[in-house]
This record gives structure tokens, sequence and C-alpha cells, in this order.
């Protein structure tokens, strides 16, 4: 999925404040639904979003200022505290993990996060940024230009620190499997 596929444009200017009264209320009722009620959580999200794909799981709270310029796809993970703001598209990838309080600000542009993307807690990412798949953004960065795919990337601002291996690749994948065979959920 790409900006491309969603489009560039950000919200018309005329349907602002309607779009920030609908996500506030929804990010509400989100919040306010306890995590075991999974398939009502989803509908929200789905109803939220423009574009939600399979298996979302975001944890309270969660604050998404216009939620009709919110493209996620499939087993988009958020740990508590995530919010996203501004009326430009926010493209989300595949299996996408953010740890807690990360920030997407889409004020003035688009921001993309490639598929596979983890993003560590307490890390912002600033408008017109494209993060490429494959990537790992360590926690507390600032994230202001362009990441490139398959690379570790941190600080304020950040920057990219090495590429990422078939080594590392292997471990992670060995490491996912045990931790979601540990939580009992699907090895994908």
């Amino acid at each position: 999925m790409t900006k491309t596929d969603t489009g560039s444009l950000p919200l018309p200017v005329g349907s602002l404040r309607q779009e920030y009264l609908r996500s506030a209320a929804l990010s509400r009722l989100y919040n306010n639904l306890p995590a075991a009620e999974r398939d009502k959580r989803k509908e929200l999200l789905s109803e939220l979003f423009s574009l939600c794909g399979e298996a979302p799981l975001i944890k309270s709270p969660f604050h998404c200022q216009f939620g009709k310029s919110v493209f996620a796809g499939d087993r988009f993970f958020a740990n508590s505290g995530c919010a996203v703001t501004g009326r430009h598209p926010v493209v989300i990838g595949n299996h996408v993990q953010f740890g807690p309080k990360v920030i997407l600000l889409a004020e003035t542009g688009p921001v993309e996060i490639g598929d596979d993307v983890w993003i560590g807690g307490t890390s912002v990412v600033c408008s017109g940024v494209h993060i490429g798949e494959g990537t790992v953004i360590g926690a507390g960065s600032i994230v202001t230009e362009d990441i490139p795919p398959n690379v570790v990337a941190a600080g304020n601002p950040c920057r990219v620190m090495r590429k990422i291996t078939e080594k590392d690749r292997l471990y992670w994948e060995k490491e996912l499997t045990d931790y979601r065979t540990l939580c009992d959920m699907p090895v994908v």
C-alpha cells in the first residue's frame, strides 16, 4: 500500500470539523471498550479509518484526530498512548508495530510506513516522511526525513545506524515465532 493507492491529498478544509468530531467520538468509544471485546474494537477501527486491514491490535488509550486520513494494513499493532494527528494521509503497511506513545504527525504532508516496520516507543514521525519496509526505528527517535528500507535508524534527528543483515532477520523471526507461541497467537 502506498500514498498513490490512497491519494496524497489532505482532507478538504470544509469537512475538517465534522471529521474531527466523528474521529473524536469513535476514538472515545474505542478507548472505553474492554480489550477482550476484539470484534467490537475491530468494527470501530474499521469505521474510524479509511482502511483497516485484518487483525489490528491497538491498545488504549489511542488518539486519532482525522480517522478518514488513516490507511492501515494487516496485523497493525500499536501499544498504549499512540496518536495520529493531521489531515494528510497516513499509510501504515502490513505487520507494522509501534511501541508505546508513538506519534505520527501528518500536519503538513503525508506519512508513509512500509511493511514489516517496527517503531520504538516515544518516537515521533513527522509530516512528509516515508519509512521503508523492514526498517527498525529506535525508541525516542524524531524522524524528520525519509528512512530507507531494511535499516536500523535512531536518534534526534533520526539517522541510519546500519543495514539489517540476514543474521538479524533470522534471529528476530525465531524470537517472533517463540513469542507468538508463548502468547497462543497464530504464527504468520
